[in-house]
């Protein structure tokens, strides 16, 4: 896993020897974060209270948490939501398989801001996916990632989000 995430950032910045390349840093860091996480498809990271299919309880999927299945604007909100407000959303499920790891937690956390750039910019041979590219972010933002909290706030107030 660990050196998964090493190799795909290597990969993305040419550095360590290698040369830039993006295809593969986003086939490594993909297979690390679903690793990681236990899925077999980052399309089943949901980022939104539970993972796609399956809950950490086993059953079927169910949003949870403030306005689960709502956006911020459907809640009446006016901007994005407060730091506090999201350090108090429960953990998605997909993000317990982690527990407790801070390391792990920023590893992962690396990499799904990667992989948002990446398919925010369209790179390695992907087409340019905002919803994706926000799902990754928000990935990291839960590991803890400050950059992925500042590029979920860009993308909100520049109405990408």
């Amino acid at each position: 896993f660990e050196g998964r995430i090493k190799l795909g950032l290597a990969l993305y910045a040419g550095t360590s020897g290698l040369p830039m390349d993006s295809e593969s840093a986003h086939m490594w860091l993909s297979k690390a974060v679903k690793q990681a996480l236990g899925v077999t498809s980052l399309s089943e990271v949901c980022m939104d209270g539970a993972q796609r299919g399956r809950t950490a309880g086993g059953g079927g999927s169910s949003n949870s948490g403030p306005g689960a299945g709502q956006t911020g604007l459907q809640q009446g909100r006016q901007g994005p939501p407060s730091a506090a407000e999201v350090a108090a959303w429960p953990l998605p499920a997909c993000l317990l398989s982690l527990g407790q790891e801070e390391r792990l937690k920023e590893m992962v956390a690396r990499a799904a801001v990667v992989l948002g750039y990446l398919y925010f910019d369209g790179e390695a041979n992907l087409r340019s996916d905002p919803s994706e590219a926000c799902r990754m972010f928000k990935l990291a933002a839960a590991c803890g990632s400050r950059e992925g909290e500042r590029v979920l706030g860009w993308m909100w107030n520049t109405g990408q989000y």
